[in-house]
């Protein structure tokens, strides 16, 4: 699809832009944390200069593009949820990890999501501005996902502060606050498939 991607965002939708032009920005520093290069095209697209890229227009809680997605499952899998599922109720994100691990076993899947008092927090601040996005989900700890079924299991997880990085350097002494609440966190797990009659 070459025309350009104009589309009337709005609420939790509008809010996925921030997160896709942050990426855009990071990926064209020198010294860049992460290369997205899918990001600094999506945002070229959106400034009006063509790509091409697949969309698929539904929700990321419907079956439709999971549908899609099983056609290619002989493919190792990588699934990045980054900005969402913080906005999803505990039910659809539990529903979904377990639709992912059942569907694409040996699936890995990285997300970002807040603490339970952070969701409280962002909600409180943000109640009163003109774009209202309620959070509805954390977690404490990855480990809560690892008693959700078999084959899931955490990888990984760390904070912003974790990163060595000397551009949070100036921050770097709100480290053990951050631990404390860890406010908000990237978690990374493998889906892996469940032996019959174990889940």
């Amino acid at each position: 699809m070459s025309e350009n991607t104009n589309q009337d965002l709005s609420g939790v939708s509008e809010t996925l832009l921030i997160t896709l032009y942050i990426r855009a920005m990071e990926s064209q520093h020198p010294d860049a944390l992460l290369k997205d290069e899918k990001a600094v095209a999506l945002v070229k697209k959106i400034g009006g200069e063509g790509e091409h890229y697949y969309l698929l227009g539904c929700s990321v809680t419907e079956d439709a593009w999971l549908e899609v997605v099983s056609a290619h499952g002989q493919r190792p899998f990588l699934f990045l949820a980054e900005g969402v599922f913080m906005y999803l109720e505990g039910t659809q994100v539990k529903s979904l990890v377990l639709r992912l691990r059942d569907r694409l076993p040996g699936a890995e899947l990285v997300f970002d999501t807040y603490s339970p008092i952070h969701v409280w927090r962002h909600n409180l601040q943000t109640s009163t501005s003109k774009i209202p996005f309620p959070t509805h989900w954390g977690i404490w700890h990855g480990q809560e996902l690892e008693g959700w079924g078999a084959g899931i299991r955490l990888l990984d997880e760390w904070g912003y502060l974790d990163s060595p990085d000397p551009r949070v350097d100036s921050i770097r002494w709100l480290h053990p606050i951050e631990s404390l609440f860890r406010t908000i966190r990237t978690y990374h797990f493998w889906l892996g498939r469940v032996a019959e009659g174990k889940d």
